[in-house]
């Protein structure tokens, strides 16, 4: 190995254990690579680090390596990635969607490298966080031009329905490699490697499961017994393939090209795939909090920024000595991005029409109605700190429940709560009371008149 590759591998980030030097040998050996050349980092992110190794003969290679220790990896969860990257990849069913190859991976630690690997084709371009405004600072997608945006969103919801395709399986739960190499589902995993189990029939046997994990632990109200039954079957659950919100690489500012992370890729029904790109979501505490509108914290619903409110209340905020913050460029980002949002969601409405004929009204209004089923979804598989997270939320959603009882209707589609009863409760006024009023004067009038 020559000084110049020890030099670029000595300054390269890397988890204790990796030995990058081992990595190389993997790649030479099981690639039949000449001697390599060089090795720089192409990304690092909470699941792996990938490195790009560029070799005598001029070819490149992509080393995928798993930045979690031996007991916190999870062998099976890598492996479904990696069939479905390959499943993808051969499926006929995705013809705009572009999936790197994988050429070779190791799914242990006993290995040269130390930890779990994949060797896969290098993809380039930019990543879309990359790209900077300079007028504003604003980054991504908040730093484009008004119709390089609208480019964009249009080019995600195009990937977004390519997604949406019906899939060649009845269940809801992972993509695994069977006998022969046939695709097939196994066990459901998350982005984090967590096992929950699988893979199910139905989404009632999904979330029963995850309800039944939960009461072993601990003892929650009927809520979500209740809210359980009102769910269910209410939107089509046609299977499709949802990732976490995908990174992308453009390989021009305004086409995204490539999908670049299948971690915790999963066959769920279709109300709960509409969760929207990463560069379309926002939180109320960015870029501050505001007094009065709280942030619930959702991981997979945005939290829709539509006004500034009162700004004198805002936080300061200061890059360094006498030179502060404008924080309302970021905020306007965000209420842009709840416009984005709703262009996003008319984008993939057409995109199915115009791709598979899809005239439902239901899968039109799609990312419109998911919300509701999103946060319960989320409630439902995360485990205790969610139960917590989201009282407010829980305790809101029984009372409307109840109401819906007592009221003697049942709804087609649950929607909301969005708005508290405990924020509005005092505010509420009967309009019979107006009537009484109205009723009152006019009598007093015809007293006096007489």
């Amino acid at each position: 190995m020559s000084k110049d590759l020890e030099l670029q591998i000595s300054a390269l980030p890397k988890s204790p254990w990796v030995n990058l030097s081992g990595l190389i040998d993997c790649a030479t050996e099981h690639l039949s690579k000449p001697t390599c050349q060089s090795i720089q980092l192409l990304g690092k992110g909470s699941c792996n680090t990938v490195y790009k190794l560029v070799f005598a003969d001029d070819t490149e290679i992509a080393a995928s390596v798993s930045v979690r220790d031996v007991e916190n990896f999870n062998m099976l969860a890598k492996l479904s990635e990696i069939a479905t990257m390959q499943f993808v990849r051969a499926s006929s069913s995705y013809p705009g969607i572009q999936v790197p190859e994988v050429h070779t991976c190791e799914s242990t630690f006993y290995n040269p490298a130390g930890a779990p690997y994949v060797f896969m084709d290098v993809i380039h371009g930019r990543k879309l966080d990359d790209l900077i405004n300079d007028d504003n600072k604003l980054r991504g997608l908040d730093g484009m031009s008004n119709v390089q945006q609208l480019a964009t969103i249009k080019a995600l919801a195009k990937l977004q329905s390519a997604l949406s395709a019906p899939v060649p399986f009845d269940k809801i739960g992972s993509i695994t490699r069977g006998g022969k190499g046939v695709s097939t589902l196994g066990p459901l995993f998350t982005i984090t490697q967590q096992n929950l189990g699988g893979p199910y029939k139905s989404l009632l046997n999904f979330w029963r499961a995850r309800l039944e994990h939960v009461i072993a632990q601990m003892h929650p109200s009927n809520f979500f017994r209740t809210i359980l039954t009102s769910l269910l079957a209410h939107t089509p659950l046609r299977p499709s393939i949802i990732l976490p919100p995908f990174g992308l690489t453009p390989s021009r500012p305004r086409t995204p090209q490539r999908l670049i992370d299948w971690g915790g890729a999963q066959i769920l029904p279709l109300i709960l795939t509409a969760k929207f790109p990463d560069d379309l979501n926002s939180t109320g505490e960015d870029p501050c909090e505001r007094p009065g509108i709280p942030d619930e914290g959702w991981n997979t619903v945005p939290h829709d920024w539509t006004s500034f409110g009162d700004t004198s209340k805002w936080p300061n905020a200061f890059r360094g000595p006498n030179d502060q913050v404008d924080l309302t460029i970021r905020a306007s980002a965000m209420i842009k991005r709840y416009y984005l949002r709703q262009h996003f969601g008319v984008c993939f409405a057409q995109e199915n029409h115009d791709r598979y004929g899809d005239c439902d009204l239901g899968r039109a209004m799609l990312f419109a109605h998911a919300p509701y089923y999103l946060k319960f979804h989320e409630i439902v598989t995360g485990g205790w700190t969610a139960l917590v997270d989201h009282a407010e939320w829980i305790r809101e959603t029984y009372w409307r429940l109840h109401a819906l009882k007592k009221d003697g209707r049942s709804a087609a589609l649950i929607v909301g709560p969005n708005v508290y009863r405990s924020s509005v409760e005092k505010s509420v006024l009967d309009l019979n009371t107006f009537e009484k009023q109205v009723s009152e004067d006019e009598k007093e009038a015809e007293d006096i008149h007489e």
